[in-house]
């Protein structure tokens, strides 16, 4: 993992096996994150959306809609109120009684009204033009768990898969948890030990009353809790005993990254280096031009194949594009099968590379035997198995279109991977060949005659040289016969269309 600074945030990749997976950005003037938790107040009822807005501080108002509001909202919101107004005393919730409601049809109005204080938390960052969406059901997420008070549910993560250690990890939860508190289980806390669970299902109880009890006299749209800074918040999300460096640029950071890898995992805390040549982090590891390579319309695969990322209001559009083909008729099956099968793997690492949400239409390259869109099908689930966003993912249709949907609760990525080209400057248009052939052979013509120069060679744009060496009597041939000298055309990638050197045996710069 490399985590860079900038003037108004800061950027984090992580790669494996050197290859860039996911990109992190943050800016400061980002207040409102997943998992702050505001007192707000109610600003507008919406009947028609069975939902209200809150004012939390935020640009927009904040958007709740009524089955965010939890099944003891009641139980939740009189406590709520007896801590504000200091009639309560005590933080704690296992005297309360829970009587939760199943109804999922009820009126917000009938709850809610204007004017009316209540505690929120983001569950989804501001994005575009629309305000956080928030929940009254309130969670503080630690190393290993998630608490849920005022729930007494235990859920394991689906992506701990062994029933043993799922019965172990709930019998743990169990026996720590008090009356009125439930907890979520996550995926960091596979064969972590009694101790370690225990004991931060007891820091977040603890956090939890200490909170509420500051509460007392608290206006509205302040934050009560803040998620811990973005850098150590993603660290405790990913973190695992697989990491092996963690690159930092900024010296505070560093302290800070450390200091909480030394808590949770004394033994890791060499893996955090602070990174101190002249040349920038991400520069000096790879990760720039991974970024840029990766980030741009067009992305390209190990294969002659590519994929073309579009991106409209509604939905992504991922086209995959076999490239240069030229397989024999009784191959073509099985190439397309292989091109399709990476192109899977690249968009399951697109999606996160890029935090893709909402819906994403995938068109892989038509496949005749069903086995075949079953396989990329299997291929595509498998890659997106270490995906944390939320996702569903359809069979591909007999049209080779693949539907998923992946939960969206920050904006996407969005890096600008293009420079304004050199041969046109950015304006879209540049000279006919056939003329900037025409000043080439004027150009070489004065060289020759003029400045009686000895031309060995010309390097130019591949482009340019093909339009030259085209056909029977194409130029170097021509400049055969008239000068009696044969000219070499060596092909630059680098050169835009109509820029052209002349170059003697040593291959010194001539007359330009």
């Amino acid at each position: 993992m490399y985590i860079r600074s900038l003037d108004n945030g800061f950027e984090m990749a992580t790669t494996e096996d050197r290859r860039l997976i996911e990109l992190t950005s943050q800016q400061n003037d980002q207040h409102f994150q997943v998992g702050d938790i505001y007192l707000g107040r109610v600003n507008k009822i919406t009947p028609a959306l069975n939902a209200c807005f809150v004012d939390i501080g935020s640009e927009k108002d904040a958007f709740l809609h009524f089955q965010d509001l939890g099944l003891v909202f009641k139980e939740f919101n009189q406590y709520l109120q007896e801590l504000i107004s200091g009639k309560r005393k005590s933080a704690s919730i296992e005297n309360i009684s829970l009587s939760p409601t199943s109804d999922k049809n009820g009126k917000i109005e009938g709850i809610l009204q204007r004017g009316q204080v209540i505690l929120v938390q983001v569950t989804k960052e501001p994005i575009g033009t629309k305000g956080p969406r928030i929940s009254t059901d309130i969670s503080l997420a630690g190393r290993y768990c998630v608490l849920l008070p005022f729930s007494e549910s235990i859920n394991i993560s689906r992506k701990v898969t062994q029933q043993n250690e799922r019965k172990r990890l709930k019998g743990i939860a169990s026996a720590a948890l008090r009356k009125n508190y439930g907890v979520i289980v996550r995926t960091a806390a596979q064969q972590c030990s009694t101790e370690e669970l225990t004991a931060d299902i007891k820091e977040l109880i603890e956090k939890w009353q200490k909170t509420m009890l500051k509460l007392k006299g608290m206006e509205p749209k302040a934050r009560v809790v803040q998620e811990m800074a973005r850098t150590t918040g993603i660290l405790r999300d990913v973190f695992n005993d697989t990491f092996q460096h963690i690159y930092v640029d900024d010296p505070r950071n560093w302290e800070d990254i450390r200091d909480y890898i030394g808590s949770i995992a004394p033994e890791k805390t060499e893996i955090v280096k602070l990174h101190k040549g002249k040349i920038g982090l991400f520069e000096h590891h790879g990760v720039d031009k991974q970024i840029m390579a990766a980030l741009g319309k067009h992305v390209n695969l190990s294969s002659s194949a590519y994929l073309v990322i579009e991106h409209t209001e509604a939905l992504h559009v991922i086209d995959v594009n076999s490239g240069a083909r030229g397989k024999q008729a009784t191959e073509r099956d099985e190439h397309i099968l292989n091109i399709n099968l990476e192109a899977a793997e690249e968009v399951a690492r697109q999606l996160r590379l890029r935090d893709m949400g909402g819906i994403i239409v995938v068109d892989f390259i038509d496949m005749n035997p069903p086995a075949h869109r079953k396989q990329v099908f299997d291929r595509l689930t498998e890659c997106m198995k270490t995906d944390r966003a939320r996702h569903t993912i359809l069979p591909i249709s007999k049209f080779g279109l693949l539907q998923i949907t992946r939960q969206r609760v920050r904006q996407e990525v969005s890096v600008t991977a293009q420079e304004v080209c050199n041969a046109c400057m950015g304006s879209g248009t540049v000279q006919p060949s056939i003329q900037a052939a025409d000043q080439l052979e004027s150009r070489l013509e004065f060289l020759l005659t003029e400045e009686k120069l000895m031309v060995k060679s010309i390097h130019l744009n591949p482009y340019l040289k093909a339009y030259l060496t085209s056909g029977l009597l194409n130029h170097p041939l021509k400049w055969w016969w008239k000068y009696k000298k044969w000219i070499q055309l060596k092909e630059d990638v680098g050169f835009g269309l109509n820029h052209f050197e002349f170059r003697d045996a040593k291959g010194q710069l001539l007359g330009n």
